[in-house]
């Protein structure tokens, strides 16, 4: 029991972490690159999966993938899907792919 309650304390830490310096990851890649280390040699990278979707992948679709944006002003149409589209794929380009070659590189 202790050891499992060390266990889910570190991982609560190390989430708190990775997602801290993932939010001021221009600044802070080193810390990124420790974290993703550490969820590899803990074994927890399917965890440091479920992080990223949580955390990074989840809040960003949810601000950009909205009725209102897929109407873009005109009730009723999918005016917008170009816009969430083009959003969308700006952040696997710039987020996404790099956040995978790094985690790839450790």
């Amino acid at each position: 029991e202790l050891v499992d309650a060390l266990g889910q304390r570190l991982r609560t830490s190390l989430d708190s972490c990775f997602v801290s310096a993932f939010d001021q990851r221009h600044e802070r890649q080193g810390a990124v690159d420790a974290c993703l280390r550490s969820y590899s040699v803990l074994q927890w990278v399917v965890h440091a999966e479920e992080v990223v979707r949580e955390h990074i992948i989840r809040p960003f679709l949810q601000k950009v993938v909205t009725v209102n944006a897929l109407e873009a002003g005109h009730t009723g149409t999918t005016d917008g899907l170009l816009g969430i589209y083009s959003a969308v794929m700006d952040f696997v380009r710039s987020v996404c792919r790099p956040l995978a070659a790094r985690a790839e590189q450790q």
